[in-house]
């Protein structure tokens, strides 16, 4: 519960900071992850013994890219090139 706490939280600072809608990826994803694989385990006869440390595999991946997200925003795309200039780079020179 403390996770999804902190999980929650480092998913508005990531948004925030500039990631907007892919804030919510990292819990999006790994979430129903993590349900898909309990259930896996459950059906295969697997108790929460063998599930708990999927699940804090999972956790700690999820908080490990909140963080990551969290601390450093996106990179801005590049600059778009003018035509003019990549034209003239592209066209070849004729010496003759």
């Amino acid at each position: 519960m403390v996770t999804f706490i902190i999980e929650i939280l480092l998913t508005t600072k990531a948004w925030h900071k500039g990631w907007r809608g892919y804030a919510l990826l990292p819990l999006g994803i790994l979430i129903p992850a993590g349900l898909l694989l309990g259930i896996v385990i459950g059906s295969s006869g697997g108790g929460p013994e063998q599930a708990l440390p999927v699940g804090i595999l999972l956790e700690v991946a999820c908080i490990g890219i909140l963080i990551r997200m969290a601390a450093k925003g996106p990179r801005p795309a590049p600059a778009p090139v003018a035509r003019a200039a990549q034209a003239a780079v592209e066209t070849p020179t004729h010496v003759g």
